[in-house]
């Protein structure tokens, strides 16, 4: 019995030990789908194994957690209440502490949203894009570290390599292209478009620049810039506004500032309130204030002016407070009503009645000139404008032509000189303001001594008159007190008939004269006839009016005469007995 027992045992023992070391199958090809797994699925050894190969892939993945990946969450999504991280640390903070925190996030790249804590419904793409956003909200962030230092701020979007990257607290910025808005802190409300534009804008605020490097140094607020390199040195300028390529480039500090078109405004620096329309306005200024320059090419002809237009292609202002308009090359301008000056007695003050009039005006040389355009372009143009414009075929004949006009007037130093030997303070003439203005004259001022002169003259002439007249008087009495005693004597007086010498014609009052002007005259009694003669400046009789009378008066209308200088003459029985000017204004 115990050798049958042996037996037994012995065939049972292979079944025993079997079952004493029963392993898995380590083969999954006869497993039938489903096949749960219910332990970690632990390789033998760190990183030695591949799931799947480049041949044979597995169909689907489903996830209720988190890819890791070298120790760090890579992938995360579904239960994290809409949010949606892809790279590694990708929302890191919300993965590791809590998926209630924060919702409707999408950040893809390596440590984008890296410590957002409670911000929502961003989007975070690129390399550390919003890595330290915490608490901010609605950004969308795109680049390589683009608002990666964004704390706080909300309603952004940074669209670039280190877009927006040093913004911690402003929102509602756009700034979109290479480190545009790179260095913007606490900036609100900006849009930046273009690469580097607004690179160094820290706290400016309400901001548009577009355009490549457009307001790249800008730090302050309220500026509008559009064109590559606009305001690109703008530093603490504010209230600007550059529309153009280059224009404002290196505008500083100025402030309200305006400038449009290519090259408006290049230079200026710390000039407050200038204004540049047209190609390559006001490119010479530099520190100047309140300007204005509406033009091709309408420019200063030098730094520091103030308070002065230049209007028009080619314009150059040369001094402060003074206006130019066109070009040297121009040569008419005018309109349909004459310019007004403000001339109210209200404020005027310390009201003076000392021009001179005859003593100035005739120490006055007219002259006929022509001008010398090569040489003002040379004056008021910088030496680069020159060699510029030294192939301008069409610039070049309108200054020959130019040239060859003649021109009547007076040399500004001249009248200078003569209002100075009369210690007359001149308003007439516009003497250089600086090294680089240069002399003008303002001929509407020459009416006042040339009024002047005509009173003068009209009192000489009316002194004149008064003698006369006073001799004429006493002329007349003598010949009454002859006429008794001749009469007494029985002495006729037709001896002294046709004797022209006791004659007398008066100047016409008013002269110069624009409605009527009246004639006095007398005549002897022994005359047979007498005759006014109305003459023009050739000499040609235009009327002929009949004296009856041995004195009166002949009233004159301008009716009947155009503006000009007349004369006329009193002829006695047949003789010149005297003549005298008149001058008709209408």
């Amino acid at each position: 019995m115990k050798k049958v027992n042996s037996i037994i045992g012995l065939l049972l023992m292979p079944l025993f030990m079997q079952q004493l070391h029963a392993q898995a199958n380590t083969q999954l090809s006869n497993l039938t789908s489903p096949t749960k797994v219910n332990v970690n699925l632990l390789p033998s050894q760190d990183n030695l194994k591949d799931l799947g190969s480049t041949t044979k892939s597995w169909k689907d993945v489903y996830m209720d957690g988190v890819l890791w990946r070298g120790g760090y969450p890579w992938l995360a999504g579904g239960i994290y209440y809409g949010n949606t991280f892809l790279g590694q640390q990708a929302g890191n903070y919300l993965v590791t502490n809590g998926d209630d925190i924060a919702t409707s996030n999408t950040f893809l790249g390596n440590s984008t949203g890296l410590i957002t804590t409670t911000g929502s419904a961003n989007t975070f793409v690129g390399d550390a894009a919003g890595y330290y956003n915490t608490t901010g909200n609605q950004n969308t962030f795109l680049g390589w570290k683009a608002g990666e230092e964004n704390t706080t701020g909300s309603n952004n979007i940074y669209v670039g390599i280190l877009a927006g990257d040093r913004n911690t607290t402003g929102s509602y910025n756009v700034m979109i292209g290479q480190v545009a808005g790179a260095f913007n802190k606490t900036g609100h409300s900006n849009v930046f478009l273009g690469n580097v534009s607004g690179y160094l804008n820290s706290v400016g605020s309400y901001n548009t620049f577009v355009g490549d490097s457009s307001g790249l140094s800008n730090t302050d607020s309220y500026n509008t810039m559009v064109g590559s390199k606009s305001g690109m040195d703008n530093s603490s300028g504010f209230g600007n506004s550059f529309l153009g390529t280059y224009s404002g480039m290196h505008n500083t500090t100025g402030n309200y500032v305006t400038a449009v078109g290519y090259y408006a405004i290049w230079q200026n620096g710390a000039a407050t309130g200038n204004t540049a329309l047209g190609y390559s306005t006001g490119t010479l200024y530099t520190n100047g204030s309140y300007n204005t320059f509406i033009g091709f090419d309408a420019d200063a002809s030098g730094a520091n002016y103030s308070n002065s237009m230049a209007l028009g292609n080619g314009s150059r202002i040369s001094a402060s407070n003074q206006v130019r308009i066109c070009s040297n090359t121009v040569t008419s301008i005018g309109g349909f009503t004459n310019w007004t000056n403000i001339s109210d007695g209200r404020f005027k003050k310390n009201i003076k009645t000392d021009v001179p009039g005859l003593s100035f005006i005739t120490k006055l040389k007219p002259v006929t000139y022509n001008l010398d355009i090569t040489g003002i372009e040379s004056r008021l143009s910088s030496k680069k404008e020159i060699e510029d414009k030294g192939g301008n075929t069409l610039k070049q004949d309108e200054i020959t032509a130019k040239e060859k006009i003649v021109y009547t007037g007076f040399v500004a130093q001249d009248v200078e000189q003569a209002a100075k030997d009369l210690h007359f303070d001149f308003s007439g003439v516009d003497v250089p303001k600086n090294s680089t203005d240069v002399y003008g004259l303002r001929y509407a001022e020459f009416v006042v001594p040339l009024v002047k002169a005509v009173q003068e003259l009209s009192a000489m002439n009316d002194a004149k008159d008064a003698v006369i007249l006073q001799q004429q008087k006493q002329i007349d009495a003598i010949l009454q007190r002859l006429e008794v005693v001749e009469k007494k004597n029985g002495i006729s007086n037709t001896s002294n008939s046709g004797d022209e010498g006791l004659a007398f014609l008066a100047q016409n009052v008013p002269n110069p004269f624009n409605s009527t002007t009246v004639i006095n005259y007398s005549v002897p009694k022994m005359i047979h006839s007498a005759t006014m003669n109305i003459i023009n400046i050739d000499g040609k009789i235009l009327k002929s009016i009949s004296l009856n009378n041995k004195s009166g008066n002949v009233t004159l209308s301008s009716s009947d005469l155009a503006s000009g200088n007349y004369f006329y003459e009193l002829i006695v029985d047949g003789k010149k007995s005297g003549s005298r000017q008149m001058t008709v204004i209408k």
